[in-house]
């Protein structure tokens, strides 16, 4: 693993506030700055590269809403200036700059989330719309000029979830050049009591042969997953206010079978490999494709 996208602004009394995002970050940028052996900032292209060469981390930083700055137009920039590379528009509530996907009807992008877009195109970011409702997902494909993201989703047409995306949308996003990450969350792939690498792969599977391999990746969305069950239970709790119903089944105690923990991550490509994919096609879905877009619009 070279290199992960950390989210900022979630692990707080109040996720993805002013604060719990300023906390998060401050935290995330003491570890980097203490451990220049380990871990490199992302800003570029060339940082994962370069991580990959000397055997480091490379972390880019990311939110998963833009609640935190309000009605300021100015803080994409400052934001920007810190380091965010990839700033997801909404979580599952509705905010200034539009609804996500568990609120009970997406009336789209507002004014000010178009203005956002905008502004995070002109800062050379990546617009990620994993959260976003259905209407706020297209609206923000057809105002962006550059590519975007559903960087952790999943298809809503195999399996009916809110955070999954539909064909009609996957597709349009795959013909705008954009990137489609599939994660690994138990609840979010499949009704059965169990899930396995394999429905993770099977979401994999239908989304490539929808769009083409070279707009499809993994997006694990991996957080929590590897920990005890009290510390889960613990974790939780932030569920609620995080915008998320029971039906949503985002339980941190559910696991995904050989993928409970990251070093498992092997697991996954050993998936891929069963799956009949080659080589090449493995490197394009591992990073390649994901590394491509991400030099396209930040550089």
């Amino acid at each position: 693993m070279t290199c992960v996208s950390w989210t900022l602004g979630p692990m707080y009394s109040k996720p993805y506030s002013f604060d719990g995002v300023f906390h998060n970050f401050s935290f995330l940028t003491y570890i980097i700055e203490n451990r220049p052996d380990l871990f490199i900032k992302v800003l570029k292209g060339a940082d994962i590269e370069r991580a990959h060469k000397e055997g480091k981390k490379g972390i880019i930083l990311n939110v998963q809403s833009m609640q935190h700055i309000g009605k300021d137009i100015n803080m994409v920039e400052l934001n920007y200036m810190q380091g965010f590379r990839i700033m997801q528009l909404t979580y599952n509530k509705k905010i200034t700059v539009g609804t996500g996907c568990t609120a009970v009807r997406d009336r789209g992008l507002t004014e000010f989330g178009i203005e956002v877009v905008h502004k995070i195109n002109e800062l050379g970011a990546i617009v990620d719309i994993s959260h976003c409702g259905p209407q706020t997902s297209f609206d923000a494909l057809e105002n962006s000029k550059d590519p975007i993201i559903a960087s952790h989703t999943s298809a809503k047409n195999l399996y009916e979830h809110v955070r999954g995306k539909n064909d009609d949308f996957l597709k349009a996003l795959a013909e705008k050049g954009g990137y489609i990450g599939v994660y690994a969350v138990p609840g979010f792939l499949t009704s059965n009591a169990t899930t396995t690498i394999d429905d993770w792969l099977d979401h994999l599977d239908y989304i490539v042969n929808l769009v083409g391999i070279d707009y499809v990746g993994i997006g694990t969305d991996f957080y929590g997953f590897s920990v005890p069950d009290n510390l889960a239970i613990k974790i939780g709790e932030f569920m609620d206010a995080l915008g998320f119903r029971p039906e949503d089944k985002a339980s941190f105690l559910t696991k995904v079978e050989d993928f409970d923990q990251y070093k498992k991550f092997p697991n996954l490509i050993k998936g891929l490999i069963s799956r009949g994919y080659s080589n090449q096609e493995i490197k394009k879905l591992a990073g390649e494709n994901f590394l491509r877009l991400f030099k396209k619009v930040v550089g």
